[in-house]
C-alpha cells in the first residue's frame, strides 16, 4: 500500500514563511532605495565633504553637497549632511528644505534614530550638552540661535525629526521678532548700541545686543557683550545660558560645558 502524506497544514507554513521573507525583501530593499549607495566617482567627492561638515569647513562642504544631493536626490545622509551645514551657514529655511526632504523619502525618520556615520563619530561632549542644554535651553526659549544650536545637536544624535521641530521654531521667531534680514539685524544692533550709550551699565541691553551680533554671525563680540552682563549681574541665569549657547555655536563645547555647568550652580536654577 502506497503511503500517502497529507499536506494541507503544511502548505499555509510555507505561504507563511514565503510571506515572511516577501517582506523582509521588501523591508530591505526599501532602505537600500531611502539611502542608495553612490558611484565609485561620487563617493571620494561625499567623503570629502562630509568630513568638511564635521569639522566646521561649511563654505567647502555644501557646493559637493548640493552636487551630490542633486545627482542622488533618494540618499537621506548626504541631505542630513547638507541640512546641518546650511544650519550652520545660518540657512535656516535652506536647512529646512533638506530635513523636509527627508521624510518625503522615508517618513519612519521622523519618529526613529537615523544611524550614519555622523551618529557614530559624535563626541562625548556634544551628546553631554546636548543632555544639559535640552534641559535649560526653556530659559532663553525666544532666542532663535538656542533652537539652531539645539537643531544641529539633534542631527549629530540623528534625531532629525527633533532636528527638523527645532529648525521651523527658530523660523518662527526670526519672522515674529522681524529680523529675518541682516538691515534688520543692523537696525536691532544699533538701537541696543544706542540704549548702551545712555545707560552704560543696562544688563538688559547687553544681552540683547549679544543676542542680536549672534544672529548675525559675530560671535565674539556676541560673547564679549554677554560676559559684560554677566559681570554686572552675576546672578542672571539666563546670561550664563547664552554664553553656552554662543560658545556651542563656536563649536567650543569645553567652554559651553562649563558655562552650562555655572548655570547649573546658580541658586535661581530649578530643574
Amino acid at each position: 500500500m502506497m503511503c500517502v502524506v497529507k499536506l494541507t497544514n503544511v502548505i499555509p507554513v510555507i505561504a507563511l514563511v514565503m510571506q515572511g521573507l516577501f517582506f523582509s525583501v521588501s523591508a530591505t530593499e526599501e532602505l537600500k532605495t531611502s539611502n542608495p549607495p553612490l558611484s565609485i566617482w561620487e563617493r571620494p567627492r561625499y567623503e570629502k565633504a562630509r568630513l568638511a561638515v564635521e569639522k566646521g569647513l561649511i563654505d567647502l562642504a555644501i557646493p559637493e553637497l548640493e552636487k551630490i544631493t542633486v545627482l542622488y536626490p533618494e540618499n537621506v545622509e548626504a541631505h542630513a549632511y547638507l541640512g546641518l551645514a546650511y544650519s550652520q551657514k545660518g540657512l535656516i529655511p535652506c536647512a529646512v528644505g533638506e530635513f523636509q526632504k527627508i521624510f518625503q523619502i522615508n517618513p519612519n525618520l521622523r519618529n526613529t534614530s537615523f544611524d550614519y556615520p555622523m551618529t557614530k563619530d559624535t563626541p562625548d561632549a556634544v551628546r553631554e550638552f546636548a543632555t544639559n542644554f535640552e534641559g535649560i535651553i526653556d530659559l532663553i526659549d525666544e532666542f532663535t540661535g538656542a533652537h539652531e544650536v539645539m537643531g544641529s545637536l539633534y542631527v549629530q544624535l540623528g534625531r532629525l525629526g527633533d532636528a527638523l521641530n527645532e529648525y521651523k521654531e527658530a523660523l518662527r521667531l526670526a519672522r515674529v521678532g522681524e529680523k529675518e534680514t541682516l538691515s534688520g539685524i543692523d537696525q536691532a544692533i544699533q538701537e541696543y548700541e544706542d540704549v548702551l550709550q545712555l545707560k552704560l551699565n543696562c544688563v538688559e541691553a547687553f544681552i540683547k545686543l549679544a543676542c542680536a551680533h549672534a544672529e548675525k554671525g559675530m560671535l565674539d563680540m556676541s560673547i564679549a557683550d554677554i560676559q559684560k552682563a554677566i559681570s554686572l549681574e552675576p546672578d542672571r541665569l539666563d546670561a550664563r545660558v547664552y554664553l553656552a549657547c554662543f560658545y556651542a555655536k563656536k563649536r567650543m563645547l569645553s567652554e559651553a560645558l562649563q558655562a552650562l555647568d555655572e548655570a547649573k550652580k546658580n541658586p535661581r536654577y530649578h530643574p
